[in-house]
């Protein structure tokens, strides 16, 4: 945007700029300062896609996970295949087996990747600070929340790729609280009334047998079918 005005001031010209104003000119409009202006902003543009081309070659075949084995090569075809979708994406298997890359080659790979993704590993946070990482909360919605409103980290993972580690960690209420945001895809701040929407791609990651908590009673099953669109 270049906006040109014939109020000159100040004020004018730091409001414009703070607004997202590329260039200001006042009139009457001089014919080479303008078509300066319009070439700058040109190269401007340009250097933004190629910046954002550069991003998605980080994350090209190369950044695929390096084997020789066909079980790797599933791998990787899963995640050319996952990763431009929408679908919810469940990691499972051993610790160090590598889920933290292939999620972050999920995201690098997806539409959404122009975002940073978030991540949060459920299982190095207490079930109650949990809630308010993901939810956040309001200003003194419970002792020691302070006096300010908090976002949860689904609210700044909107538009991007929200990774959850170590999700079979997490309680039953907690669950139930994630399962109804993923599907009537809103959220409600701890303390809060306000229902907020979201728009997030959701990846988890486990190390448990996910199949035996639910037979257990320790995994709801109609949350894993959400996680569980694709797994890999």
């Amino acid at each position: 945007v270049i906006v040109a005005t014939g109020y000159g001031d100040i004020d004018t010209v730091v409001d414009a700029m703070q607004n997202g104003a590329f260039d200001f000119i006042t009139k009457p409009i001089d014919a080479e300062r303008l078509i300066r202006s319009l070439e700058n902003a040109g190269d401007q543009v340009k250097l933004y896609r190629e910046l954002a081309q550069l991003r998605k070659e980080r994350w090209s075949d190369q950044y695929w996970v390096q084997s020789s084995s066909k079980s790797m090569d599933s791998v990787n075809d899963l995640i050319s295949r996952a990763a431009p979708t929408p679908a919810s994406v469940l990691l499972t298997g051993e610790t160090g087996t590598g889920k933290s890359l292939v999620a972050g080659l999920l995201h690098g790979q997806s539409p959404r990747s122009d975002k940073a993704s978030v991540t949060i590993n459920c299982a190095a946070i207490s079930d109650h600070m949990l809630e308010s990482e993901l939810f956040g909360h309001e200003a003194n919605a419970f002792t020691g929340a302070g006096p300010r409103r908090k976002l949860g980290l689904m609210e700044v993972a909107d538009g991007s790729s929200l990774f959850l580690d170590e999700i079979s960690t997490m309680k039953a209420d907690l669950q139930a609280k994630l399962l109804r945001a993923l599907e009537e895809r809103v959220i409600r701040r701890v303390g809060g009334t306000k229902e907020i929407a979201i728009d997030i791609r959701l990846i988890t990651a486990t190390n448990k047998d996910i199949m035996q908590m639910i037979s257990d009673g320790d995994f709801r099953e109609d949350l894993y079918y959400r996680l569980n669109v694709v797994e890999i």
